[in-house]
């Protein structure tokens, strides 16, 4: 049966009730015109839809987080109370039951929705057919029988009063209310059932009963150990053959499961709306089911855009097979911790941190043994940050922001072990400035950290993206060159820098004199030792002592010239 034959068939609009039938994704493909009335809908507005369109937020979550499962496990769900959400907004209590369909023409859920405020109507017909059934004298007293055995194992309170405000009938829950027999309670008067205070309360509302209009309200049943049963009550006036009031049923409910559940539901939606966390909550196959909006918040998203969409973590990554270690951990562990960078929409990208839980199925026999998946996230981008400063502080010259000496040898012999399994080529000059203490004496510390800083970024202008300037300290500087061509490639980049550094070095020297000195020109030159791997300097120690060596060999040979250091 489709969408458009289940809303067609004649006789659900013939039902009293609220009923709905949805297939197994939970879309709905057929109502009532009670429900419809009730919602003040169109049939058109809801066909086709999820359930959790006629519910407002705190029932979808309900619907995901406890209906779903109960009826994965147990194919129903009975007397759970929660809302409908109508078209103009209002909400409309109800008690939901739910029974999975398995008939020749259709399978899916059948839905009946049980309005509070129209329960006592609903049972007052109910009641009003055990009247017409006991008229009927050749089926009185079977009747009468099988109306006692029904009203009595019915799990809530059913009694009579009639219009002296004695106790006609009450059936076998009024023994765990009143902690008496059921039977002590005919003939006995309700106020002295109820008490004076209890009567009191009680008198406005049996005015409005005994003059024909039903009403409601709550008892609270003291057990013995302290703790409180709440009954939600209903009064539905007997009318005669004349049409006069002339007593009243009253319908107990315990609903103190219902009132805990609600409470329960409350605290969670409230949790997940005021949490600093991003949550999620996704189904078995990792497709997002409601999103908080402190998750919203982190990645700007909105939440009806990301319903149905692929969480985070199950997203494939084939490059990395990240996903793949996810679900294995979900699926071994129950959980998974990691982090991953998350595009905002205004285009910020932020690292966030995330755990995912997976809610398992209490049946260990169930087909699908994860129900939900719960995910939560914390942005940590401002730590990644910190962490990053630190490391760079750690890995480099804080005056030119060069790799220092450190991170200069971790480079080294990171080329000297690919030199060994790629036969590629390595070669180092290390660099020492001549004239660098003369300037750094004449004109300051703060101009010889100018004259430092021009240095390394003349440097940066003479090699390759790929080869390495470092300082080392001082005025000395190393250059690895990665995998240059030959020896005389190596030379060039050396006259190169040789020339660069040749250029008198502009730097402004600040004074307290108030005719400050125009900008000095500094000249400076470098001393160059080149070394490079071969079968005598196989190891980044014995490459950098040889450049080393031949820079002194260039110094004590003039200086601002290139020395090859032999072998």
């Amino acid at each position: 049966m489709n969408a458009s034959t289940a809303a067609a068939t004649p006789h659900w609009d013939q039902l009293p009730g609220l009923y709905a039938f949805t297939d197994g994704a939970g879309r709905i493909t057929a109502v009532n015109a009670g429900l419809l009335k009730a919602l003040a809908l169109q049939r058109e507005d809801v066909l086709g839809q999820a359930l959790d369109a006629l519910l407002p937020g705190p029932g979808r979550i309900l619907l995901q987080t406890h209906i779903w499962p109960l009826l994965e496990r147990t194919g129903a769900a009975t007397e759970i109370y929660l809302q409908l959400k109508a078209k103009d907004g209002t909400r409309l209590p109800c008690l939901l039951n739910a029974q999975q369909h398995l008939g020749p023409e259709a399978q899916g859920l059948a839905w009946s929705f049980f309005v509070v405020q129209e329960r006592s109507k609903f049972e007052a017909t109910l009641l009003a057919m055990r009247r017409n059934a006991e008229s009927l004298a050749e089926s009185l007293a079977q009747r009468e029988a099988f109306l006692s055995v029904l009203t009595h194992s019915l799990p809530g309170m059913v009694a009579h009063w009639d219009h002296a405000l004695r106790c006609t009938f009450a059936n076998a829950a009024h023994e765990a209310v009143f902690k008496r027999p059921a039977e002590s309670l005919l003939g006995m008067a309700l106020p002295d059932l109820l008490g004076p205070k209890r009567m009191a309360d009680f008198a406005p509302k049996l005015a409005l009963l005994q003059a024909g209009v039903a009403q409601q309200s709550e008892f609270v049943a003291q057990e013995p150990g302290g703790q409180e049963r709440f009954w939600q009550l209903e009064f539905v006036p007997e009318r005669d053959a004349k049409g006069q009031v002339c007593g009243f049923f009253v319908l107990g409910s315990d609903v103190s499961s219902l009132r805990q559940a609600s409470l329960e539901q409350r605290m969670a939606a409230s949790v997940l709306r005021s949490t600093l966390d991003g949550i999620l909550i996704a189904d078995h196959q990792g497709h997002i089911l409601s999103a908080n909006p402190a998750y919203c918040k982190l990645t700007g998203s909105d939440e009806q855009a990301l319903i149905g969409q692929p969480a985070p973590f199950a997203r494939p990554r084939p490059a990395d097979g990240q996903a793949d270690a996810v679900w294995l951990a979900l699926e071994t562990r129950g959980q998974w911790r990691g982090e991953y960078w998350s595009e905002h929409t205004h285009g910020e990208q932020h690292l966030l941190a995330q755990s995912v839980t997976a809610i398992r199925n209490e049946d260990p026999n169930a087909a699908v043994q994860t129900q939900r998946y719960v995910a939560v996230y914390s942005d940590i981008t401002e730590r990644w940050r910190q962490d990053e400063r630190v490391r760079q502080l750690a890995l480099h010259d804080s005056l030119t922001g060069l790799p220092n000496r450190h991170l200069m040898t971790e480079r080294l012999e990171q080329l000297v072990i690919r030199a060994a399994r790629e036969h590629t080529s390595v070669m180092l000059m290390f660099l020492d400035l001549d004239g660098f203490k003369a300037v750094n004496d004449a004109l300051g510390h703060a101009a010889g950290d100018q004259l430092l800083q021009q240095v390394a970024a003349r440097l940066l202008q003479q090699v390759r993206e790929t080869d390495t300037v470092a300082r080392l300290g001082g005025d000395e500087f190393v250059v690895l060159l990665d995998n240059p061509n030959s020896m005389e490639e190596a030379l060039n980049v050396a006259q190169r820098i040789l020339a660069a550094l040749s250029v008198p070095v502009q730097l402004q020297v600040e004074s307290t004199d108030a005719n400050a000195r125009p900008p000095s020109r500094a000249h400076i030159g470098a001393s160059i030792g080149l070394a490079s791997l071969g079968p005598s300097c196989l190891t980044a120690e014995q490459l950098l002592a040889r450049a080393d060596a031949a820079m002194y060999a260039a110094k004590a040979a003039g200086k601002r010239r290139v020395q090859v250091a032999p072998g």
